[in-house]
């Protein structure tokens, strides 16, 4: 699997996470039959997840700062999720670049988001890659 697919696995695992539900790590691979997870995978996954828990409060903070006049209970939870992803890579993970990291993001939200997300998520990751980081 790629970088990229496992991107999108951390993604929907994210997105489940708004509605408070959280698949057990031992579960990935049977949740994503389909997507063959390697153990780099899965350790990528395992790490953004892991930064998202431990650091909910202040990647939400970034992510209400940088969204002009959007409260984070009316923007819709696959564009938060996406933004969620972004910041955890660009604030939590040395290996990936914050330029790389709004990039996936933006395209993820081509598949997922409405007509708007795209140009919505990358103006939010912007601004905090400017203000944040």
């Amino acid at each position: 699997m790629s970088r990229v697919e496992a991107r999108e696995v951390a993604f929907c695992l994210l997105f489940e996470r708004s509605y408070n539900i959280r698949t057990a790590p031992e579960n990935y691979r049977q949740l994503f039959g389909d997507v063959e997870l390697t153990d780099a995978d899965m350790e990528y996954i395992t790490r953004v997840l892991a930064a998202y828990d431990e650091n909910r409060g202040e990647i939400d903070a970034a992510i209400d700062k940088n969204s002009l006049h959007w409260r984070l209970s009316r923007i819709p939870r696959a564009d938060l999720s996406l933004m969620r992803l972004a910041i955890c890579e660009m604030m939590y993970m040395s290996d990936v670049p914050p330029k790389v990291a709004i990039n996936e993001a933006v395209n993820l939200s081509k598949l997922y988001c409405e007509e708007g997300g795209p140009s919505f998520i990358n103006g939010v990751l912007d601004g905090c890659m400017k203000n944040t980081l």
